[in-house]
């Protein structure tokens, strides 16, 4: 009643979704290994593939990177020793970290829900 009109957009296509993706990393200083890169777009193709009505996939792409790739890649330097730092280790994404960040992220099938309320 409040919000009398509604707006559909279209969703962003796989390839939308991977420069989005790609240019979050690039803005964040992040660089993508070759194989990291391959990964992700494979990644974010399979998510576009399985996606359900709940799938919101500009915010999915974005929470991917910041979390889940991010998430990953901060995982596996946590151990790193300080005589093995450098700038390059830290804004080096792996392959491993795309695809434990799509683990972590990837879309889950929501289930039908019946509705609150009376018949």
């Amino acid at each position: 009643g409040r919000f009398p009109y509604s707006f559909r957009f279209e969703d962003f296509t796989h390839s939308e979704l991977n420069e989005m993706a790609q240019r979050l990393l690039k803005r964040m200083d992040y660089e993508l290994e070759k194989t990291a890169s391959i990964c992700l777009d494979e990644c974010i193709r399979q998510a576009v593939k399985n996606k359900d009505r709940f799938f919101h996939n500009g915010r999915w792409v974005t929470q991917m990177v910041e979390k889940g790739i991010l998430g990953a890649m901060s995982e596996r330097l946590y151990d790193v020793e300080p005589k093995e730092q450098n700038r390059d280790l830290f804004r080096t994404v792996t392959e491993e970290d795309v695809r434990l960040g799509f683990e972590e992220m990837v879309p889950r099938k929501h289930e039908e829900r019946r509705a609150v309320g009376f018949r």
